[in-house]
Parts: structure tokens; C-alpha cells; sequence
């Protein structure tokens, strides 16, 4: 009976303690010859996850494939790199590839003359509330009865080696072949995209795109399309359905809501189930269109609280949020539900279930 007893007592100091425990982002400095993908291997030990850091740093980088040295990059923190983490140097060296190409294969020709920091044509320089690639790579939950599928991935042109046991991906201006599936076939020239299906949502199933693709040719059994952009693994049988396109912004941020916020939703589920929801993550809501919900609209998630509910109102509207927990920024929005990328955590407790606000909006 005492050692359960001590053991109970251990757990209940011990949970306050890591409840405190704060998300614990890292910043790499990239070196000459840094890749995401060798990123990912270093502080993820899986070279697959380099979406991860693509995502949280769509601001300095942006195409994924290139990267410039001392570009100040964020290492989102993930539970299966705690332990890499803690024993990385100050300035780790990158992961050394082997000669199987990669998802960051670069073809002949494809280097830049310069090797110097990216430089940003005025006109691209503006600030937007969501970015072009964010868009087009956001998951979404959708019925595949309702989705528009024009055609199935096949194969790429070129056979591709195991990396570490995983199967085999497709590459960015690789050339694959689709196959037709329906009489809805797309033009030669036209961008789609490649999605995978995931695990079943209520009402429909995670769609998350992969990869787009720009048509090349219609041939008599197959078509022929180059892979423009990469945001995951390319694999047969993904499939191929229209490409979507951002609405224009006129202006840089979402704005301030008076009074503190105007619109309350829920959580209702993550695109990927983890056991701890950080920075990166993609969440659902069960606002959309039809709601007033705009693509770049940012919400709060806070913790429930025992105050009354007059009293929460007038705390919000005194610009002090309870218990805010995350920041949520409005990536895509379709009928009854929208795509939220988490932009940041102040307490590691975000969920499903957990309520929103809106506190930022675009007029």
C-alpha cells in the first residue's frame, strides 16, 4: 500500500511539472550544401518528415529545394526528436547523403548561377496572410464521393532506390505517368494536384496533397506529367484531382477584431493523430463557408475556464484572452469546416473539442 501510495504522489507532483513543460523550438543556421531533407534526418532521424520544417518557415523559404546559408531556419519540436535535440552541437553538421537520389535531387542545370541568398524581385516581396504553397499543401477533410478525381498516379518514368527501407518516392521534375480513371481528364499544360487519402473522418476522410503536377502529355493509355512542386512522398495509386487556387489579398496580415473577438467554433480534428499537437500541425474546425470564415482569419484556442461566462466575455473584450493555448491561422476553407495551420503554442494542451475565437480577421 505505501508504494502505490508513493508512486500516486510522485505522478501527481510530476504532471503539473511537465503540463509547464514548454514546446522547445530549435533554430538552425544552414550551412553550404544544406538540404531539408538532410534537416530532417539529423533532428527527425526520418528524412521524410521535411515538410515539417518547410512549413514553419514559409516566410524565408520559398521553394523547399533551395535553401541558402545563414538563412535562420526553425526546427519545430516533435516528440520523436527530443532525444536528438538534446544532444545536438551548437551548429550540427548535415546529414551526409549517399548517391541514391533524394527528394531534393537537383537535375543538370537545375543550380542557380548564384549560390548566395535568395534575392526577392520587389513585386514578390509583399507579405500575404497565407502563402501560395501553404494553400495548395493544406490538407482537407472531404468526402471521397464529392471529390473531382482526374486520374491515378501510375509510376514514375525512372525506377527510384529504397531510402532506408522506405518505399520508394517520386521526386520534384521527375517525370510520372497517370492513369486515366475517368472521361474528366485535364489539358495538356494544366497544373493538378496529387493527394493522398488518409484516415476516415467523420463525413469524409483526410485528403493531403503531395505533390503538383503539370500535364506534359495525353498519351493513348497513360498521361505524362512533371512534378512542379513537392510537399510529401509520391506514390502509386495517389490521385490526381483539379488544382485549387488562393483568393487575392489586398492586404499583408489579418486585422485586429474589435472588442476582442467576434466568432466562436470548435476544434474537430487534427489531420495527423499525435500524441502531443505543436507548431506545423493542421487542424479542422467546424467553421467555413457560410460562417464569415476567410482564408488568413486567425483564432485563438484557449482552455475551458470556471468563470462565468459574462465574466470570460469581458476578459476577452479586455484584450486578456483565459488560458489562450494556441494560435491558429485559416489556411483553406470549403462548406461547413475550414484548414488551420497551428502558427503557435503557449501551453502544450491543444486538442480536439477545444474552443475557439476569432481575433484576427481580413477585412
Amino acid at each position: 500500500m505505501r508504494l502505490v501510495t508513493a508512486s500516486l504522489v510522485g505522478l501527481l507532483v510530476a504532471a503539473p511539472l511537465l503540463a509547464q513543460e514548454p514546446v522547445r523550438d530549435r533554430e538552425h543556421v544552414v550551412r553550404e550544401g544544406d538540404t531539408l531533407w538532410d534537416l530532417a534526418g539529423f533532428y527527425y532521424s526520418d528524412p521524410f518528415v521535411w515538410p515539417v520544417i518547410y512549413r514553419a518557415n514559409t516566410v524565408v523559404v520559398e521553394d523547399p529545394h533551395w535553401i541558402y546559408p545563414d538563412e535562420v531556419l526553425t526546427i519545430p519540436w516533435r516528440p520523436d526528436m527530443a532525444e536528438v535535440a538534446d544532444a545536438a552541437p551548437a551548429a550540427p553538421q548535415p546529414v551526409a547523403m549517399g548517391s541514391a537520389r533524394t527528394v531534393f535531387y537537383r537535375e543538370a542545370g537545375a543550380v542557380p548561377e548564384s549560390q548566395g541568398p535568395t534575392v526577392i524581385i520587389e513585386p514578390e516581396a509583399r507579405r500575404t496572410p497565407v502563402r501560395e504553397g501553404e494553400f495548395t499543401a493544406a490538407p482537407y477533410p472531404e468526402s471521397t464521393r464529392e471529390l473531382v478525381v482526374q486520374g491515378r498516379m501510375l509510376r514514375a518514368l525512372r525506377e527510384n532506390r529504397r531510402v532506408g527501407g522506405t518505399q520508394p518516392t517520386a521526386h520534384p521534375q521527375e517525370v510520372v505517368y497517370l492513369e486515366y480513371v475517368t472521361d474528366n481528364v485535364p489539358t495538356i499544360g494544366q497544373e493538378v494536384v496529387l493527394v493522398d487519402v488518409g484516415r476516415r473522418l467523420a463525413g469524409g476522410r483526410v485528403i493531403t496533397p503531395t505533390a503538383v503536377l503539370e500535364i506534359l502529355e495525353l498519351r493513348a493509355d497513360v498521361m505524362e506529367a512533371r512534378i512542379a512542386q513537392q510537399f510529401g512522398p509520391v506514390y502509386p495509386r495517389q490521385l490526381v484531382v483539379p488544382k485549387s487556387y488562393m483568393p487575392e489579398f489586398d492586404v499583408e496580415e489579418a486585422e485586429p477584431v474589435q472588442g476582442g473577438w467576434d466568432l466562436e467554433g470548435r476544434i474537430m480534428e487534427f489531420a495527423d493523430e499525435e500524441p502531443l499537437y505543436g507548431p506545423t500541425e493542421w487542424a479542422f474546425i467546424n467553421l467555413g463557408y457560410g460562417d464569415d470564415v476567410a482564408v488568413g482569419d486567425v483564432f485563438l484556442a484557449h482552455l475551458p475556464t470556471r468563470d462565468d461566462e459574462q465574466t470570460e466575455a469581458m476578459r476577452y473584450a479586455a484584450g486578456r484572452p483565459t488560458e489562450a493555448v494556441a494560435e491558429l491561422r485559416v489556411i483553406r476553407v470549403q462548406p461547413g469546416t475550414a484548414t488551420v495551420k497551428v502558427d503557435q503554442v503557449m501551453i502544450p494542451e491543444l486538442e480536439k473539442g477545444m474552443s475557439i475565437r476569432r481575433v484576427r480577421r481580413i477585412p
